[in-house]
C-alpha cells in the first residue's frame, strides 16, 4: 500500500488548506490594519478636530442669527419709541413748550404748572430694555 499523506479518503488537500490559511491571514492583516488606523491617536485627534471646528461654525452660526433677530427686535422696539415720541411731541399742540423730564434726584426746579406735561419715557424704557435684551441673549450664547 502506498503511503497517502492527504489523511485518508475525504480529508481537504493540504495545498488548498495553506492557500486557505493564507487568504485568512491576509484578510486577518487587512482588519488589523483597520483597527489600527481607527484608534490611532493622530487619527482620532484629526477627527475630534474637525468635529470641534464644525460644532464650533454651527454654535458661531446660531449666535449671529440669534443675535440678528435680537438686533431686528431692538430696532422695531427703537423705531416704535421715536414714533410715540413725535406723536407726543405733535400732540403737545402748536407753539406749545415741551417740557422734558429731568432724571430723579437732579436739582431742577419742577416746571412752571403753565408748561405742558413731560412726554414719555416710555421709548427711552423700551429702548433700554431692548438693549439689555439684546447683552442678556449675547451672554446666554457665549456660556454656551
Amino acid at each position: 500500500m502506498a503511503n497517502d499523506s492527504s489523511g485518508g479518503p475525504g480529508a481537504p488537500d493540504p495545498e488548498v488548506l495553506a492557500g486557505a490559511i493564507e487568504d485568512t491571514r491576509e484578510e486577518l492583516a487587512e482588519t488589523l490594519d483597520a483597527i489600527a488606523d481607527k484608534v490611532s491617536p493622530k487619527r482620532v485627534a484629526t477627527r475630534t478636530r474637525k468635529k470641534v471646528a464644525e460644532a464650533v461654525r454651527d454654535g458661531a452660526n446660531d449666535a449671529v442669527e440669534s443675535v440678528q433677530d435680537s438686533a431686528a427686535v431692538a430696532a422695531d422696539a427703537v423705531r416704535s419709541g421715536v414714533a410715540q415720541a413725535r406723536g407726543a411731541v405733535a400732540g403737545a399742540g402748536a407753539g406749545a413748550a415741551v417740557g422734558f423730564a429731568e432724571p430723579t434726584g437732579s436739582a431742577s426746579h419742577p416746571p412752571p404748572p403753565s408748561a405742558a406735561p413731560a412726554p414719555s419715557r416710555l421709548p427711552v424704557l423700551v429702548g433700554a430694555g431692548a438693549a439689555a435684551l439684546v447683552l442678556l441673549l449675547m451672554l446666554r450664547r457665549r456660556r454656551r
